[in-house]
């Protein structure tokens, strides 16, 4: 964004071309925009109830999620999951029709027979009358992740790839839980009397009871609340319990240095590789900023939207989508923020029916609330 004076900044962006449709200006909360018309298509409830009745009808059972699955072939039968099951009423709601419209339009779907290279998916609009089907959970490359943008394709690479790395550098620690949970460390019997998943650590129970000479408080030697390493004989010798566990050795230090060593390079490739895959994905996936343009430095009274439209179309060879500029006005939109949120705490004060833009009405009205709660 470029300052405007003290107190004013703009921007403008021109998308593509795009073919046809009539331009049509619209003002928004701090910017105003000059955009050429697409045309919607919107679809009647009759309509929308047709083409779900097809989408019900036309669907493979194999494609289906298994959730539908056990919805058509069981519970859609069953009063206490389709209470209505029994009513006469026309309009009496479909849940075949239902899953339908969740599976067609709530779910992300490809087409059947459209793939980009490598395998790439391309993503259905909702409610796509074409050949489509569901993603598959198991089935889907990893390429066809760009269909939901750059940041997802980057996530779930980044998961794959640091699985395979900690399971690496799980495996070269194995010697190390080996040795930890052998008799080798722990004397006779190993660590069978710990739990399975504090077996491998280096917890030491093999212990011996010996004079302690100096540090012999009793809350250093204790372990948890109901055992203790720390006992006072007759005499009023204090005794302690020394593990007699070997301490740490080089060969368990470099196999600890190793898994450290390939964690460290690994992470670096990988953010190594997560650039490179980044670049890939916005590459495959099209967006707006592939073919937008942002003016940061314009006229202070540069803000008519159609007057930019018209400039950038002497380099278009079609037409400019759409034209957008961005004022400084954040003054003014928390004036008007503010300005609603006391109107509605006024109108939950004054008497229903009260005219919030007839003045002296609220006047009157806020006069009459005063003195009715300071006679409280």
């Amino acid at each position: 964004m470029a300052r405007r004076g003290a107190d004013e900044e703009a921007t403008a962006s021109a998308a593509a071309p795009n073919d046809g449709g009539d331009r049509a200006h619209q003002h928004g909360a701090g910017r105003r925009t000059s955009a050429s018309k697409v045309p919607e298509v919107l679809l009647s409830e009759e309509e929308l109830e047709r083409v779900m009745a097809d989408f019900a009808k036309q669907d493979d059972i194999a494609t289906e999620t298994l959730s539908r699955q056990i919805v058509e072939k069981y519970l859609v039968k069953r009063k206490f999951y389709n209470p209505q099951r029994d009513s006469t009423d026309p309009n009496k709601p479909d849940l075949t029709k239902a899953w339908a419209y969740y599976e067609h339009v709530t779910l992300a779907r490809r087409f059947v027979t459209d793939q980009t290279a490598e395998n790439t998916f391309e993503r259905a609009e909702p409610g796509e009358t074409a050949d489509t089907e569901l993603f598959s959970w198991w089935k889907t490359p990893e390429s066809a992740l760009n269909e939901w943008g750059v940041g997802v394709g980057a996530y779930f690479s980044s998961v794959r790839i640091m699985s395979l790395i900690l399971l690496v550098a799980g495996l070269i620690s194995l010697p190390n839980v080996l040795y930890y949970r052998s008799e080798a460390y722990n004397g006779p019997g190993g660590q069978s009397n710990l739990g399975f998943l504090l077996q491998g650590t280096t917890i030491c129970t093999n212990r011996e009871w010996v004079e302690c000479q100096e540090g012999c408080e009793r809350s250093s030697y204790r372990i948890g609340s109901s055992q203790d390493r720390w006992a006072e004989g007759l005499d009023g010798t204090t005794y302690v319990q020394r593990t007699l566990c070997v301490g740490a050795e080089m060969a368990q230090g470099m196999w600890n240095y190793g898994a450290l060593l390939f964690m460290t390079m690994s992470v670096i490739l990988l953010s190594w590789y997560q650039r490179k895959r980044e670049i890939r994905f916005d590459e495959d996936k099209s967006t707006s900023t592939d073919y937008s343009i942002k003016i940061c430095n314009p006229p202070p009274d540069a803000y008519d939207p159609d007057k930019w439209r018209d400039f950038f179309e002497q380099f278009s060879e079609k037409q400019v989508t759409v034209v957008t500029v961005a004022v400084n006005n954040e003054d003014l939109l928390f004036a008007l923020v503010m300005r609603r949120i006391f109107r509605n705490k006024l109108r939950q004060l004054l008497p229903q029916g009260t005219d919030l833009d007839n003045a002296a009405e609220v006047s009157r009205e806020v006069d009459a609330h005063i003195v009715l709660r300071e006679s409280r």
